[in-house]
């Protein structure tokens, strides 16, 4: 956190928020932006299909034993 000068009295981050608020400078993001990018989901989908084909590998040499 930053040091507060001498003498100076800065106002809290929500007291700052508030009054952006009022006076019409805040903008809130319209969505989250910790959600999944396109690189995470071509590497969930990476996963996947490495499991898939490890389980069906498994299954094939159940069956031939």
């Amino acid at each position: 956190m930053l040091k507060q000068p001498e003498r100076v009295h800065i106002l809290g981050e929500r007291t700052v928020y508030r009054v952006m608020e009022q006076i019409g400078l805040s903008h809130r993001p319209k969505r989250k932006q910790n959600g999944l990018t396109m690189a995470d989901r071509e590497v969930v989908w990476a996963r996947k299909m490495n499991n898939i084909c490890s389980r069906a590998v498994e299954i094939i040499n159940v069956e031939l034993i």
